[in-house]
């Protein structure tokens, strides 16, 4: 666990100096966002893979969610009919 604890201090120290104005300012509350940025600018191979299974999943979930409110409209269509 030291190593893995020692790599995220490494990282967010990075971020952190990269998104300071002054070596010598307190250190800044890390937001995803600078997370984000500076792994895209520094590793875009990983941030891609990541980004297109985000886009996947989004489309299926996006599928899924268009395919519920068909059957619903289907249901709603069958009951009029009915009445």
């Amino acid at each position: 666990m030291k190593n893995i604890k020692n790599i995220k201090e490494i990282i967010l120290e990075y971020i952190s100096s990269n998104n300071s104005n002054n070596s010598n300012t307190i250190p800044i509350d890390i937001t995803i966002e600078m997370v984000i940025d500076t792994l895209s600018k520094e590793f875009p191979e990983l941030l891609l893979p990541i980004a297109e299974e985000n886009y996947i999943r989004g489309y299926h979930e996006a599928m899924d969610n268009l395919n519920q409110v068909e059957e619903e409209m289907r249901k709603q269509k069958k009951e009029k009919k009915k009445s």
